[in-house]
């Protein structure tokens, strides 16, 4: 927080965006000059309230960022010289550049100092990658922006290293297991009166039970550590928990599909549909920033037919497991495999359970 008093002093001291121009050509000089740690603290500070004066003022904004950034490492670089706890005086630099005081010392409470010595740990090319990309995304490279952004990449290779080990796992298994199951089973819907026959499920594919559905032998080809996606209209939500349950998985959350067209219903008209996710073992969930909104906007195909925006959704959170469609028709997706009456069978599609083959096969819905 910039103090009221140091932000009358620069605006009256540098009036003009020439006067900052050159007030921070004297700032990164001074940086350089720091002896002690209230030098670079003053040199941040007028650094900050020049961002804040000109904030319009693209070069402006830049360089005095840049001035925050290389003042608030070179604090970090000498507090790491220096051990926990100690309390040596005077509060400045010696000869060498290392910092002859306590952490404690400075007045900077802990998270802040921790906050510092992480800053001056990043990697010069890192650090100028990631302040790159902030601003490219029209974000300010603050200290705390640029280790936030740093922090969600090391989540993000973290995350991408677990889902690659899990897919390996999965391959390395003697039998065929699938790390995603993705399935729209043939649900069997029942409606008030004839009227509303023509709309129902049973005329455009053979239907199931809810019981015929829940005796799938999914858990066959699930491996131990698995992903299930799970279509379901509106009115069979109850229905597809207790299938999510039976197949062995256990809830996680849902997406919705909203319809570029209106459809029908008793209490309202049906404009979404849900796909649920439930998972079994430890399936890595997405790094934090890179999941996808819940409700997705996408347009009605052929009857039955889910949307593209869903099959990259799941590609992209999973990008290497092996992965199955249920109920499939037509060739598989170009890196699945699928199983269903008219789904052109791949290796590994003949499944590891002859009981779920036969039963997908006998009760295909297009996808």
């Amino acid at each position: 927080m910039i103090s009221e008093p140091t932000l009358v002093a620069v605006r009256r001291q540098v009036p003009t965006v020439e006067a900052a121009l050159a007030a921070l050509d004297a700032l990164e000089d001074q940086l350089k000059a720091a002896k002690t740690y209230e030098d670079l603290a003053r040199t941040i500070e007028v650094a900050r309230a020049l961002r804040t004066l000109y904030d319009d003022v693209l070069a402006v904004k830049i360089r005095a960022e840049d001035v925050v950034l290389t003042g608030t490492r070179q604090i970090g670089r000498e507090l790491r010289k220096v051990r926990k706890g100690h309390k040596w005086q005077p509060r400045q630099f010696a000869g060498d550049g290392t910092l002859i005081q306590g952490r404690a010392e400075t007045g900077i409470p802990d998270s802040t100092r921790a906050r510092f010595i992480r800053l001056a740990e990043v990697p010069d090319a890192a650090l100028r990658e990631t302040v790159t990309q902030l601003r490219a995304g029209g974000r300010d490279a603050t200290p705390t922006a640029v280790l936030d952004a740093i922090r969600q990449d090391g989540k993000r290779d973290h995350r991408a290293e677990r889902e690659q080990a899990l897919a390996d796992r999965i391959q390395a298994l003697p039998t065929k297991r699938f790390g995603v199951i993705l399935a729209d089973p043939p649900w069997s819907f029942k409606v008030r009166s004839e009227k509303g026959g023509d709309r129902l499920a049973d005329n455009h594919y053979p239907t199931q039970s809810l019981d015929e559905i829940k005796a799938l032998d999914v858990a066959s080809i699930a491996a131990k550590d698995c992903a299930l996606f799970l279509w379901a209209t509106v009115p069979m939500l109850p229905q597809a928990l207790a299938v999510i349950t039976a197949w062995g998985f256990a809830y996680k959350t849902n997406f919705v599909w909203v319809k570029d067209r209106v459809g029908t219903g008793y209490w309202n008209r049906n404009a979404h549909e849900l796909l649920f996710l439930g998972t079994r073992g430890e399936v890595p969930a997405p790094a934090p920033g890179t999941q996808w909104d819940s409700v997705i906007e996408a347009s009605v195909g052929a009857h039955s037919a889910k949307p593209e925006e869903f099959f990259e959704l799941i590609e992209d959170y999973f990008p290497n497991l092996p992965k199955i469609e249920l109920h499939r028709r037509g060739p598989a997706r170009p890196g699945w495999e699928a199983s269903g009456l008219e789904a052109v069978q791949t290796r590994g599609a003949a499944l590891a359970s002859p009981s779920l083959r036969r039963t997908t096969n006998a009760h295909q819905r297009p996808s």
